[in-house]
């Protein structure tokens, strides 16, 4: 075991001397050599196991930014001159492979790793200068995707379904690219909200002037998304779009946007029903992909928006929504338990049934009440295994089982108390049991203990109790 050790301490050196050596001449050479590096960088990540990764990259973050930052330095050259497309993509498919191997603060180095204190004591024109080499991949990446959109939306309107291989490489090269940027927005917005220092001062070191361009870029590179979807919509049958990788490609970072963004929301309301087509398809074909997992938290993003929740309800978004959890809960293989896997597939379908029910409350219910109240059967079921299971475990172990429980009672609480008591569906014995959980739930105060699952099911709990403390006596 202690050669083992020593091995791949000794292999760890080898390879970090090896990447420091060879990024620091494709820093410095300015001849053809340093395109041939570039070549063999391309291919040495492309080949490269996450495991690989963990153990000889990521192990050592002094050596790691050392030859990471001369790699920005040679590629922000690269990036930054007039080159040929062989070039560029060959550029660019290195900041993709960095970023899967690496993460995020590679690209965004040093802002992504930073509290907003530590922002703010660092030099301003360094954190610029950073960002500007992130908004500079980021702009080209979108630049990229307009171009090869166009393309293939001309390739669609002549029913030309196959991909150049360009277009194969390049385009998801640059999704993940945009992908991956939108996580980092996401960060940074989430620090700014949470941070105590001021909005203004982390701004002026963010420049958000720059940061503000980066997000219109991005935005109008979504818009562009979104248009080519719907054309190809209208020029293409349904049985062969949902085999085309480009718009497979397009749908999964639409999605990834969708999740976090709200602000196109005429747009959003015409890419919905595509959306939802396109589900309904995979659910029907039973398809190696699971796009409706991919494109469930979007549209929990988007329907506590009017204009898309209506979309969303008009053209079917909650049939789906409701078979799709009616099958994650039939292929369950053990009904005493429900793991993390389990949990993550159940909580996402469900919060979007409950954005839907407590935004349209009794006249939604009653025009699906049937399907609703299947839902509630599961929810039952859900309860009668986490109610007991939570009680005799630690809390912290269970957050997202708690998360589940707290949104599965408000859903079945909103819904039992919207329904009519003279309707079919309408059964006492089911809402006593349902009734009888949540009290015991609500009254357990271990919960508000655990501050970090309680920040995140403060808000259902709260609704919640008040929900059943209006309705207890009435059943």
């Amino acid at each position: 075991m202690g050669q083992f050790v020593s091995d791949v301490v000794s292999l760890q050196e080898y390879t970090f001397t090896i990447l420091n050596n060879l990024s620091l001449t494709f820093r410095t050479n300015q001849e053809k050599f340093k395109f041939d590096l570039l070549d063999f960088f391309v291919k040495i990540f492309s080949y490269m196991t996450d495991q690989f990764s963990q153990i000889f990259l990521l192990s050592n973050k002094a050596k790691l930014d050392e030859w990471t930052q001369n790699i920005r330095f040679g590629l922000k050259e690269i990036l930054s001159s007039k080159l040929d497309n062989e070039k560029r993509d060959k550029a660019l498919t290195l900041v993709m492979l960095l970023l899967n191997h690496i993460g995020l603060k590679w690209l965004f180095s040093p802002t992504t790793d930073l509290s907003l204190k530590q922002i703010s004591k660092s030099s301003e024109k360094n954190v610029n200068d950073e960002f500007k080499f992130a908004s500079l991949v980021v702009q080209l990446s979108c630049v990229e995707i307009r171009l090869m959109l166009d393309e293939l939306a001309e390739q669609h309107e002549k029913q030309e379904f196959q991909l150049d291989k360009r277009h194969e490489v390049m385009l998801p090269t640059c999704y993940t690219i945009l992908e991956r940027s939108i996580e980092y927005l996401s960060q940074i917005e989430n620090l700014l909200e949470s941070q105590e220092t001021s909005i203004e001062l982390a701004g002026l070191n963010l420049d958000p002037e720059l940061l503000l361009r980066l997000k219109g870029t991005m935005t109008e590179t979504f818009r562009y998304i979104i248009e080519y979807l719907v054309n190809v919509k209208e020029t293409s049958p349904i049985e062969k779009i949902i085999r085309d990788e480009s718009v497979l490609a397009s749908i999964r970072v639409l999605s990834a946007w969708f999740a976090e963004e709200s602000s196109l929301e005429k747009e959003i309301s015409q890419a919905i029903p595509f959306l939802i087509e396109i589900c309904q398809c995979c659910l029907k074909d039973n398809m190696e992909v699971d796009l409706v997992k991919i494109v469930i938290p979007a549209f929990l993003n988007l329907t506590p928006l009017d204009q898309p929740r209506e979309a969303f309800i008009t053209h079917g978004g909650t049939r789906i929504i409701i078979n799709y959890l009616m099958k994650s809960w039939s292929n369950k293989e053990d009904y005493n338990n429900i793991s993390d896997s389990e949990v993550s597939d159940i909580l996402g379908p469900l919060q979007i049934l409950l954005n839907i029910v407590v935004s349209e409350r009794e006249k939604f219910i009653v025009r699906n009440e049937e399907e609703i109240w299947k839902i509630v059967n599961i929810g039952l079921q859900i309860s009668q295994i986490l109610g007991p299971k939570i009680k005799s475990y630690e809390y912290k172990s269970n957050e997202n089982q708690i998360i589940l429980l707290g949104n599965t009672l408000l859903f079945c609480l909103f819904v039992v108390t919207n329904t009519s008591p003279s309707s079919n569906m309408f059964d006492k014995n089911v809402i006593k049991k349902i009734f009888h959980i949540a009290k015991l739930f609500y009254d357990d105060q271990n919960i508000i203990s655990q501050r970090d699952v309680w920040k995140q099911v403060e808000e259902v709990v709260l609704l919640g109790k008040q929900v059943l403390d209006n309705n207890y006596i009435t059943i």
